[in-house]
């Protein structure tokens, strides 16, 4: 059953731990079930270019990958901008107090969507799944579950210790706890904005 209103969910971590899988996943399994999703995908690399760097390349892979599971729209964030994929050129418009763009979080406040699903942004004040073999030191608050084959440093809440062995144990986990770990977006974009 959707949520009453939209609902942010984000999946952080290094590089290569599963993020876009365990995403794709969940997306698919959301849009199965007849939710409506929305998605964004942080890069640190330009959006601004199309035929950018190898790794601007997979960035975009992993945005196009959240769209093939069923997004719609998905977004792609970086620090020169952002694009909404299919939408047009990239906006050159870089962050806001949190580093997200005014433009974009107005954007993410129109969307008629059950979520919001983010992949990446480690740094943004918002709750966050942290999906990681041991603990990234800069991760921001709130960490609302962590999931890793070891569990994470004591600072982090005891009740979401959840071990996981594969992308899709980590996806099962997290749909089943989606409105435990997921946070209003009204809530989000006036933490953000």
């Amino acid at each position: 059953m959707p949520p009453s209103e939209p609902r942010w969910l984000q999946v952080v971590g290094w590089s290569d731990v599963g993020k876009t899988t365990v995403l794709t996943a969940w997306v698919q399994r959301a849009c199965a079930d007849g939710q409506r999703v929305a998605a964004v995908k942080w890069s640190h690399h330009p959006v601004g270019s199309a035929a950018g760097t190898m790794a601007a390349q997979d960035a975009g892979k992993d945005a196009e990958r959240l769209y093939d599971a069923g997004a719609r729209p998905v977004f792609r964030v970086g620090p020169d901008g952002w694009v909404e994929l299919g939408a047009g050129p990239a906006r050159r418009d870089i962050g806001g107090a949190h580093g997200v763009p005014r433009s974009l979080l107005d954007r993410w406040g129109a969307l008629e969507v059950d979520w919001l699903v983010a992949e990446g942004g480690r740094g943004l004040a918002a709750p966050k799944i942290v999906l990681a073999p041991e603990e990234p030191p800069d991760v921001a608050p709130p960490v609302v579950m962590w999931l890793g084959p070891r569990p994470p440093s004591p600072l982090l809440a005891e009740r979401w210790r959840a071990a996981w062995r594969s992308p899709g144990d980590a996806s099962r986990l997290i749909w089943e706890r989606r409105l435990a770990v997921s946070a209003p977006l009204s809530r989000v974009l006036a933490a953000l904005g």
